[in-house]
């Protein structure tokens, strides 16, 4: 830890000394620095600061634009001010002007006019023109030439001397055919060479010590076009200077610059930077035992000294700094970062609070920016910009090292892990994450952007420039210590580009690749999974009992003690235990994210973060795709199921007396015999087509539930507190969700609207206004139709409606008549036995099935045949065939006789009996004894499970899953809605085009008749 006064007083000192202004807190690193606009000097104009133009100087001879903003005299003019304004007049021959243009001196000498006009004296080489005395300040009548001093030279207009950057080191010497002086280091005392290097002297030892082969050589690895080298004479000299400096006189700007020469390698030690870096860190001391600094030298390596830090032990420290969600007087609720800025030449520039430095993106709102700071705010800032403009915007490279103001007013450095670091072997850190260590190398400097190390010459534009395409922070919740967390680790990763091939009209990722800067706060989820390897089995086991359970009571009903368990057995078993798996699976992923929201959202401390990895994440989607997928399954099979049930209407209508049948009929000239008169078919055709209908009702109307839903999570926000911040009140819109929340409120939204629905449906609707169900039982006893159903072999539905009345065949008046008498009591009760008992769960006897099979059979046998025959015949393969179809009238009407009989007890063979569930057998669904005959339960709607109402439960459950893996995977309600309604019309299409057809085909009617 670095004390915060210490760092802060030092900063201050050597500021002081380099004469650096300290650095605004919230400037924003990569914001240009101001500039004043051009104007013409040719014309004599400045840049008037009022006006905010170009603006030409009164008079051209006597005036010089300024940089002030205004017009200055030239030299010989002194200013003086009338009614009209300042004006400037001539001194007299041989005198020139003060350098603030107040008053005249005699030159000593001479003077001479220069080519703007102005007039000033000269000198001697290497003097200046001293004006006033240096003792009381007093303006001298006369100027005095006097030698600048030793390391300096005069400046152009003789006012003022300028020091060489070595002073002491260095003298000026007039180039006469540069026509100015130059600063070489001197011969007599030092040894020095006689060019200076970088604008400092070095020794020709440390020179001939220190070779720059090589240096200004760097590689970029990460340009599109492959490995690029280039080689860079400026930082060959930088190097000269900065090695040899810090080498040999332990110079701590030197070693500064050193070390920013080896980052802008990106700390490859087999570059000569980084190489040397190394080897005079080597021979330091080190500063203490808690960080890993050589002696006056910058903090480059983790781990470097050895014997000091392990990055595994500094990634396991606990930082210093108490935390808490809500706002308390013993914690805090953001963590402090400071970074520490360091020039291309490793002059400190300051400490600044970290805030929104490191986000190229712009349209966002700066609260919104620095809500990273906050705790527990997971935070993600994507962008695609055109780095083309930075190209101009950056003129010099920016250094930072991170911090973090602990409780005790240290500042904790934070470890960086730049992903494109490589040595000899390749690319070292290529894991990513908190978590994934091993073999991993940590750095402490680093830069956003690399304008430097692309320069061919001084104030040249870069040929390759770099950018942080990527900066992660990973902040990790302390397991034992509550409250705390471990050290963050700031992961970086950088994008090269060659700038000849930039552009800023290009939008390709090549001049405008996507920038990101991330906050991810996480915590060890090592006991989460381990719960969960402990309750995902308990719900699998617990739903493959549920299944094997359901098969058994399936063999109950449907196979006897001798019959085998085929593989159609099996498969059910595997389908009915993939549909509780699926159902059950899914309660388990929804209370997975409930959980996350109340405990994420609603803690006041620190206790739980989000799941983060990638590892993470894949199991959360993996186990989504497969429950969704066993719940597809299982709907599948068993709309399938539902499509194959066998369907027999009872027709109980009685002819009305008998017909004559025509003498012209008859071939063997008997005389004409009476028959009964036909029953009409169009009200088993009515019941078929209402049946038809009725097959796809659905108490849940799904294009309601979306819009309502779509409603509740986008319109009033509340998919937005998926947001990864631990504020459940902070709704902000973000591209930005956790999966496994968004997963727990998309799913309450859903069960809130379908319950609302299914509750509204059930109590009012059915209840006030009409009912399906029992609207179709009545009318079948108002058609005088039975309606028998058979789900499985044993076990099916019968609904009773066999008129009390004469006949039902009749006119509107007589069906008025017959009503009335219901509603008067006057005739026998619509139900089985003269009950109110019309429709039934019914357990047949197995001779009582066999039986209807056979006849059965027969006749659906035979109907096949004609439909095929029919088919050949329209298609031009075969001839028409006789009709046929008095063999199948006769199989027709023998079971409806069968049938009549057996449910009006005239088959003393197949008895049954009627009698209430018990509330053990409503419980467990328990098959009754069949011994004494078939089992009748009464239950009015019971007949509704092989409708899709039947399936409502789980295909509500297949809508949920639907709209959440879409919304999961695109980040689109819209499109997630869109996507569970498109899966429902599918399914509801099937089951209706197929569910028709197997009307048709069991009931004998043509499908022509079903609407």
């Amino acid at each position: 830890m670095i004390p915060a006064t210490l760092i802060t007083a030092s900063s201050l000192l050597f500021m002081l000394q380099q004469q650096i202004p300290l650095v605004d807190t919230y400037q924003v690193a990569l914001t240009p620095p101001p500039f004043q606009p051009s104007c013409s000097s040719a014309n004599n104009q400045y840049w008037d600061i009022t006006l905010s133009a170009c603006i030409t100087c009164p008079s051209a001879s006597t005036q010089n634009a300024s940089a002030a903003g205004v017009c200055s005299c030239k030299a010989g003019y002194v200013q003086s001010i009338t009614t009209n304004g300042p004006t400037c007049s001539a001194c007299g021959a041989g005198q020139t002007s003060s350098p603030e243009r107040t008053y005249c001196i005699s030159c000593p000498f001479a003077s001479t006019t220069t080519a703007d006009g102005s007039t000033v004296c000269t000198c001697a080489r290497n003097q200046y023109l001293v004006v006033r005395d240096a003792m009381t300040g007093v303006a001298l009548s006369n100027g005095v030439c006097t030698d600048c001093p030793y390391g300096s030279y005069p400046n152009s207009d003789l006012t003022g001397c300028v020091a060489c950057p070595e002073q002491m080191n260095m003298v000026a010497v007039y180039d006469a055919a540069g026509g100015g002086y130059v600063c070489s280091c001197r011969q007599d005392i030092g040894g020095f060479g006689p060019s200076p290097a970088f604008n400092s002297c070095i020794t020709s030892a440390e020179v001939a010590a220190v070779s720059k082969t090589g240096a200004g050589s760097v590689t970029y690895y990460n340009t599109p076009s492959g490995a690029t080298a280039i080689v860079n004479p400026l930082m060959s000299d930088m190097y000269l200077k900065a090695a040899a400096k810090c080498q040999y006189e332990w110079d701590i700007a030197s070693c500064e610059f050193l070390g920013n020469l080896c980052v802008l390698n990106l700390y490859d030690e087999s570059t000569v930077p980084c190489a040397t870096y190394e080897r005079v860190a080597a021979q330091r001391p080190g500063t203490g035992a808690t960080v890993d600094t050589p002696q006056n030298m910058p903090w480059l390596y983790y781990g470097l000294l050895g014997s000091h830090v392990d990055p595994a032990t500094t990634l396991s420290a606990r930082l210093n700094l108490s935390l808490s969600i809500r706002a308390s007087s013993t914690t805090s609720t953001s963590i402090p970062f400071h970074m520490a800025m360091y020039s291309m030449n490793g002059t400190f520039l300051g400490m600044q609070v970290l805030t929104t430095q490191f986000q190229f993106c712009e349209g966002t709102s700066l609260s919104a920016m620095k809500s990273w700071t906050l705790v527990g705010h997971n935070f993600l800032s994507s962008c695609q910009l055109n780095i083309a403009s930075l190209v101009e915007a950056v003129s010099s490279t920016l250094f930072y090292e991170i911090y973090v103001l602990d409780d005790s007013g240290s500042y904790a450095p934070v470890p960086v892990r730049l992903l494109d670091f490589r040595n000899t072997n390749g690319f070292v850190n290529t894991n990513g994450g908190p978590n994934a260590i091993t073999g991993d190398r940590f750095v402490r400097r680093f830069f956003t952007v690399d304008v430097n190390s692309g320069q061919t010459s001084y104030g040249s534009s870069p040929q390759v420039i770099r950018v942080a395409s990527s900066i992660q922070i990973w902040i990790q919740q302390h397991p034992t210590y509550g409250g705390y967390v471990y050290v963050p680790v700031v992961d970086v990763k950088y994008v090269e580009r060659r700038v000849s091939s930039l552009s800023t009209a290009d939008s390709s990722s090549v001049s405008t690749p996507s920038l990101t800067f991330s906050v991810t706060y996480m915590m060890s989820m090592d006991s989460f999974w381990k719960n969960m390897t402990v309750a995902f089995p308990i719900v699998m086991v617990f739903a493959g009992l549920l299944g094997l359970y359901r098969s058994q009571t399936w063999v109950q009903r449907n196979l006897g003690p001798q019959d085998p368990m085929d593989i159609g057995f099996l498969g059910r078993s595997i389908i009915a235990i993939g549909g509780k798996m699926g159902s059950l699976g899914y309660w388990l992923l929804f209370g997975t994210g409930v959980y996350f929201i109340l405990f994420f959202k609603g803690q006041a401390g620190l206790g739980v973060f989000l799941p983060y990895s990638v590892g993470d994440m894949i199991t959360f989607n993996a186990a989504l795709a497969a429950i969704f997928t066993l719940q597809l399954m299982y709907v599948i099979m068993t709309v399938y199921q539902q499509c194959t049930i066998d369907v027999f209407f009872i027709d109980w209508e009685k002819p009305r007396g008998h017909t004559r049948e025509s003498a012209a009929t008859l071939l063997d000239g008997s005389h004409a015999s009476r028959a009964k008169a036909p029953v009409s078919v169009w009200r088993s055709v009515f019941i078929a087509n209402q049946w038809n209908a009725l097959q796809t009702y659905r108490r849940v109307n799904l294009e309601f539930c979306v819009v309502w839903v779509y409603f509740l999570v986008e319109g009033c926000r509340i998919r937005y507190v998926a947001t990864p911040q631990p504020d459940i009140y902070d709704l902000t819109r973000s591209e930005t969700l956790s999966p496994v929340m968004l997963f727990g409120i998309n799913s309450l939204i859903w069960l809130l609207v379908g319950i609302v629905l299914l509750l509204i449906r059930t109590l009012v609707y059915e209840r006030f206004y009409r009912h399906p169900l029992l609207q179709f039982v009545d009318l079948c006893s108002v058609s005088n139709v039975s309606v028998l159903l058979f789900d499985e072999p044993w076990h099916g539905y019968y609904i009773h409606g066999r008129s009390v009345h004469s006949y039902a065949d009749t006119d509107m008046a007589d069906l008025y008549r017959q009503l009335k008498k219901e509603e008067s009591n006057v005739v026998p009760r619509r139900g089985l036995n003269d009950t109110d008992e019309q429709a039934f769960e019914i357990f047949v006897m197995k001779s009582l099935r066999e039986t209807y099979d056979q006849v059965y059979g027969l006749l659906v046998a035979e109907n096949v045949e004609m439909k095929t025959n029919a088919r050949n015949a329209r298609s031009g393969h075969g001839r028409p065939q006789g009709l046929g179809g008095e063999h199948s009238i006769k199989a027709y009407e023998t079971i409806n006789r069968f049938l009549c009989a057996f449910f009006d007890k005239n088959l003393k063979e197949f008895p049954y009996y009627i009698r209430p569930r018990t509330l053990m057998e409503r419980a467990i669904h328990s098959t009754p004894d069949r011994t004494l005959g078939s089992v009748f339960f009464h239950d009015e709607t019971s007949f509704g499970h092989i409708l899709l109402q039947g399936l409502e439960y789980d295909l509500f459950i297949l809508s949920m899953l639907t709209y959440n893996i879409v919304d999961c995977t695109v980040n689109s309600p819209m499109a997630a809605g869109l996507a569970a309604l498109m899966l429902d019309v599918g399914l509801r299409g099937s089951r209706k085009y197929f569910g028709e057809r197997n009307v048709a085909r069991k009931s004998l009617l043509d499908v022509r008749f079903l609407m």
